[in-house]
């Protein structure tokens, strides 16, 4: 399968700072050994860029998202739902 095609589907780690992240590495290597057809991205967004950032992913339409901190409480207020374990 080539890596990326014009049927890939973006999957995205957003944090800061977030360069040094090992995950994309650990998560491409994932989606290729089971043969799915994404890529794992991580983007630099601070709290003052959040709300443009998860608006771009809804445009986009980007199939899914890792939030770090210092983003993980902060992006509750721009979701469509939460499940009740997030809630907690």
């Amino acid at each position: 399968m080539d890596r990326i095609t014009g049927h890939t589907e973006l999957l995205t780690l957003m944090a800061y700072p977030i360069r040094h992240s090992s995950s994309p590495a650990m998560h491409n290597e994932a989606l290729s050994y089971l043969g799915l057809d994404y890529a794992y991205l991580c983007f630099e967004v601070d709290q003052d860029n959040l709300p443009q950032a998860i608006e771009s992913m809804r445009a986009l339409k980007v199939r899914g998202g890792n939030i770090s901190m210092p983003n993980k409480i902060a992006v509750m207020q721009y979701l469509d739902r939460l499940t009740p374990e997030a809630e907690l």
